[in-house]
Order: C-alpha cells, then structure tokens, then sequence
C-alpha cells in the first residue's frame, strides 16, 4: 500500500459494506499493515473510518500502537493516540503497554510522545508484575528514569511477581 493507493483505500472504504477489520492469516489488519509500512495517509483514511477498530492486536498480540512502539517511530505514536478509539495502554501478550515496551526497548523519543499522553498509565504492570519504572531500572536508563520520576503514577516501592522493587 504505497501512497498512490490512497485514493484506492479512500473508494474501498467509502463502500458501505467494507469492513476496515478484517485480518489476514496472521491476524494483521489494514491498520496494522499501513502503521507496519508507515504509510500514514493510508492510516489516516483508516483511522478516520468510523468502524476502523485501532486496537485489534495480530497473532503476536501486537496491535498497532505497539507496533508504532517497537518500530521506534515517534511520528506513529502521535498519529494514533490522539484517536478516540484509541487505548493508550493495550497490552500485548506479555502484558507489555506501550510505555512498558518503550521503556524496555530504551526507546526515548517514543517514551516522551507517550508521557504526553494524559490516558497513559504507569502503574499498570506486565505479566511478571513490573511496571515503567522497574523496567528502566533493570535497563538502567538514567535518563528515562528521571523522566518517570517526574511522574506521581511512578512508584519505586512497588514490588514484582518475585517481590523485586526496583532498587534491587
């Protein structure tokens, strides 16, 4: 989908039969493809779409804000989250949120994007029960840490699953 289709997803999706949803055999829908292939006038059509659900994750459990995650793309990041639909802190399988894997990648710009984000949360913790906070602990990551000091959803004292607190 380069960006001369764009007037083919702008016909396709004025069809009022066209569901936006449908995935393909990896549970990959046209949003996670165009967030995938950073075309962002095909995503934009998207999202606009009133029945384009941007929270449908693929068979890993990656859904499109989390895709804009890992591709490190700040400029995605600030295409979805502004989007009613939109949940900030969708979990992948791992229990993974967009901070969460932000933090753990090491991936500042993306970070920053999302703190500016007033839905995100950062008390909300993986499968293993670390949150924002432990993560950038265990990468040491004096810089984002400071920036999640800032922040009164970051807790210092709260434990993992193993009982670990981010000092230890």
């Amino acid at each position: 989908m380069g960006r001369r289709h764009n007037g083919v997803v702008k016909l396709l999706l004025a069809q009022k039969d066209v569901n936006p949803n449908i995935p393909d055999n990896n549970g990959k829908t046209p949003l996670f493809w165009a967030t995938h292939r950073a075309h962002k006038g095909a995503m934009r059509l998207l999202l606009d779409h009133p029945h384009t659900n941007p929270n449908i994750p693929n068979h890993s459990g990656v859904a499109p804000l989390l895709l804009a995650v890992k591709c490190q793309d700040d400029g995605l990041a600030k295409m979805l989250l502004p989007h009613a639909r939109i949940n900030p802190n969708i979990k992948d399988h791992y229990g993974r949120t967009p901070p969460t894997l932000a933090v753990y990648f090491r991936i500042h710009r993306v970070f920053q994007v999302l703190l500016e984000h007033s839905d995100i949360n950062m008390e909300i913790s993986d499968n293993d029960g670390r949150m924002a906070v432990s993560l950038a602990a265990v990468t040491g990551y004096r810089r984002l840490m400071r920036l999640l000091m800032s922040r009164k959803d970051s807790h210092p004292n709260k434990t993992d699953n193993n009982g670990k607190t981010p000092l230890i």
